[in-house]
């Protein structure tokens, strides 16, 4: 039985924003990230695909199954775009694989566990552990590879925020502008009156609720996809089967 924690907790993915060159010598292929064996699923498999194994804008949350092959296949539905370094050479980190993972610590019912055992039950789908400069621990779980573009759900308030402040330093954005000056998409959301502050502070006082066909937020995704009400709610007879 899972909890509703547990299917939420597949988010948790560990992503650090560099390119990475695998180029080694022989003699390093240790250092390698670590694939761990994927588990097998009946998601999106047969030809057709059965219904129940059907993965849909209006159903990728309603299953722990579901949820985990749309984290690794998001282009598949809905469209995204590709964003590059630009001409700037990627920055080749050093490895020196350490057994991370296989380090033991004291869980707080007095039982002992490895940092391995707690990747696993968070269902994480990769870790990179980096100690001064150096990566010490690259792991992949749940058919996640290297490469692979995974969804970045709240990561991506790190990145956009990272841009705002350098578009901010250079003069470019103004903070306390309202957001629709900016991203003119907004101008017929509750977003609209925010300023970018408000935003980037979790300020905007936006209805945030999770139901499919109230408040503001509902509201805000229905306009950037109609066919594809957002509900984060799992229905009573899916929830009660975790």
């Amino acid at each position: 039985m899972k909890s509703d924690s547990s299917l939420l907790s597949a988010y948790c993915v560990v992503v650090v924003v560099v390119a990475l060159v695998m180029v080694k010598p022989p003699e390093t292929l240790a250092d390698d990230p670590v694939i761990h064996p994927a588990p097998t699923s009946d998601v999106m498999t047969g030809s057709p695909i059965p219904s129940e194994h059907l993965v849909t804008r209006e159903n990728w949350e309603t299953t722990p199954e579901k949820l985990r092959w749309t984290l690794l296949h998001w282009r598949e539905l809905y469209p995204t775009q590709a964003v590059t370094r630009g001409a700037v050479p990627a920055t080749v980190l050093r490895r020196s694989h350490q057994p991370v993972l296989d380090k033991s610590y004291q869980k707080l019912d007095g039982s002992n566990s490895t940092f391995l055992d707690v990747a696993k039950e968070m269902e994480v789908d990769g870790l990179l552990v980096l100690h001064e400069g150096v990566i010490i621990a690259e792991h992949y779980f749940n058919g996640m590879q290297p490469h692979a573009p995974h969804f970045l759900a709240s990561i991506n308030k790190s990145i956009i925020s990272t841009v705002i402040a350098t578009l901010n330093a250079e003069g470019n954005l103004d903070l306390n502008e309202c957001i629709d000056t900016y991203v003119q998409e907004l101008a017929t959301t509750p977003y609209k009156s925010a300023e970018v502050r408000q935003v980037l502070d979790m300020l905007s006082a936006i209805e945030y609720t999770y139901t499919p066909d109230s408040g503001s937020f509902a509201k805000h995704n229905q306009s950037v996809s109609p066919d594809a009400r957002y509900s984060l709610v799992f229905r009573s007879v899916v929830s009660n089967s975790y």
